[in-house]
């Protein structure tokens, strides 16, 4: 999905629409195993399958309605340039632009950091 950013979104946006898609990612990688554990010892697996099946359908079907243009891409810089131009732009929204979003984004890679490993194998155990 990150990849299609740039087709979805006008140029302005480009930096916000990958700090929320970023943001977004963090929190599922960090709450979906929790809620996974959480849910499975209360539910049961087959409801967490069932649960994953309606979603993952959902999810194509909202896919049959997604339209992205292609659009094939100029190359007036290596990719080396390109990477770094993107990274300082990312880096300048995140501390200057939207210093929250930069906070949020240190805490989740902290918990993910310290907590993850205690999360997914020490609570469970």
């Amino acid at each position: 999905m990150q990849a299609n950013i740039p087709l979805l979104v006008a140029e302005e946006y480009l930096p916000a629409a990958n700090g929320t898609v970023l943001q977004i990612q963090a929190l599922a990688n960090l709450l979906g195993p929790i809620l996974g554990d959480f849910l499975s010892g209360y539910l049961g697996l087959f409801s967490i399958l069932i649960a994953s099946s309606a979603c993952f359908f959902a999810s194509a079907v909202m896919e049959l309605f997604l339209y992205i243009p292609f659009v094939p891409q100029s190359k007036n810089a290596s990719i080396t340039q390109q990477i770094k131009a993107d990274f300082v732009t990312a880096t300048h929204f995140l501390i200057k632009e939207n210093r929250c979003l930069f906070q949020i984004l240190l805490i989740i890679a902290g918990i993910n950091l310290f907590l993850s490993a205690l999360f997914i194998v020490g609570l469970p155990f």
